[in-house]
Order: C-alpha cells, then sequence, then structure tokens
C-alpha cells in the first residue's frame, strides 16, 4: 500500500507500506563445522521461508533524495517441523528487527553528489541442538547473534561529459565477526560469527562515449 503523504513545486513524500512471505527451497547458507565451532562450511537448507512487513518512506525535495525504512522480519525455525524437538513447542518463526537509511545530496554546480547508505540490523534469535552432558542426550537451546550498524559512503564525479571518479568507504563500522550466544548466557557463546571483511576503500574512474 502506498500513499503520497506530500508534493508540493520540488517536494515529495511517499510512504509505502507492504507485507512478505517467501520460501526457498535448497538455500545456500552457513553452518558451524562438526569438529570445530570456530569454523563455518556452506550447507544447502531443505526448506526455508521469511516473512513480515515493511514501512518504507521516500523524500525527493531539490537537490536531496532521502529515504528511511523500517521492517520486522520473521525467519523459519527448522526444528519447528521436526519430530524430535516438538515437545520443546519452539515457533515456527523467529523475529529481529531492521531499520534502514540513505541520503543522496547531488551538488549541481559541482557535477558531483555525497550517497550515505546506512543500516541497522537488529540481535537475531534462533536455535540449535547442544549435547547435554548431565542427561545423556541433544538437547534444543535458543541462540542469539548479536545486532550490528553498518553504512557505506559513496563520493561521484563527473568530468568532461565523459568520465566519471567514484571514491568511498564500505563497511564504515569495521565490523567482522558478531558474537553468537546460547543458553541466555554470554558464557555459553556459540564462538563468532563472520559477517565482514572489515573496513575497506575503493577509487575508481570510468569512461562513457555515445555517438548520435
Amino acid at each position: 500500500m502506498q500513499q503520497l503523504l506530500l508534493q508540493k513545486e520540488e517536494t515529495r513524500v511517499v510512504s509505502t507500506l507492504s507485507g512478505f512471505y517467501n520460501e526457498f527451497r535448497n538455500l545456500i547458507n552457513y553452518a558451524q563445522g562438526a569438529t570445530d565451532p570456530n569454523l563455518f562450511v556452506t550447507v544447502n537448507i531443505d526448506k526455508f521461508k521469511t516473512t513480515g512487513f515493511s514501512l518504507e518512506n521516500k523524500l525527493d525535495c531539490n537537490n536531496i533524495n532521502a529515504g528511511l525504512g523500517v521492517s520486522y522480519i520473521g525467519r523459519y525455525n527448522s526444528f519447528s517441523d521436526d519430530p524430535a524437538y516438538k515437545q520443546e513447542n519452539t515457533p515456527a518463526f523467529t523475529w529481529s528487527p531492521e531499520l534502514n537509511g540513505n541520503l543522496i545530496w547531488s551538488i549541481r554546480k559541482l557535477s558531483a553528489s555525497i550517497g550515505l547508505f546506512y543500516k541497522f540490523t537488529g540481535a537475531r534469535p534462533g536455535y540449535q541442538v547442544f549435547f547435554n552432558t548431565v542427561t545423556g542426550k541433544d538437547e534444543l537451546q535458543q541462540t542469539k547473534l548479536n545486532s550490528f550498524h553498518w553504512a557505506d559512503l559513496t563520493l561521484t564525479k563527473s568530468f568532461l561529459k565523459y568520465l566519471t571518479a567514484t571514491a568511498g568507504v564500505k563497511n564504515i563500522f569495521d565490523v567482522t565477526n558478531l558474537n553468537s550466544t546460547a543458553g541466555g548466557s554470554i558464557h555459553t557463546g556459540s564462538g563468532p560469527v563472520p559477517m565482514g571483511y572489515g573496513r575497506s576503500y575503493f577509487l575508481g574512474l570510468s569512461f562513457q562515449w555515445n555517438k548520435k
């Protein structure tokens, strides 16, 4: 559902509310190694689903383009369909929030622009199986992947109609590994989860020539 909130001269504000439901087959994801919990391998997940809703807001005003959105996302918990863990009463979906924003400032006199992208990903709950040395059985416990902030900055400048220079910073907050906890205590953590390669910088020059 989309709603035009404001339109006046060169200013326009649009808000969009939407819901979604996705189902995947053989989704590739990361899983902890069988012998070392600090190692991760790629695996095919037989079934995965996501559902939730999002609210997106966009602003166009002269040389400013901005966006702000919030989502609440539910991710499928495969243990909820596993007969071995039915008695655990685990939910079919685990939920977490996300917030994203972007800002592009066009400097027309300089044929340049500055773009900033930001995203906050809330703590992500989940479940995993662990061996209980007291009972001698495999048991299900809840896990939590910590929240994190991510941001990118891009600068663009055009020259002589044909050349465009681009420079910027990716992963400004230098996100690398996220702490994953289990059993409701940091002392039962399941080890760090890789999320990024750290802060990086880039510089590029492109040439585009169109013959009419």
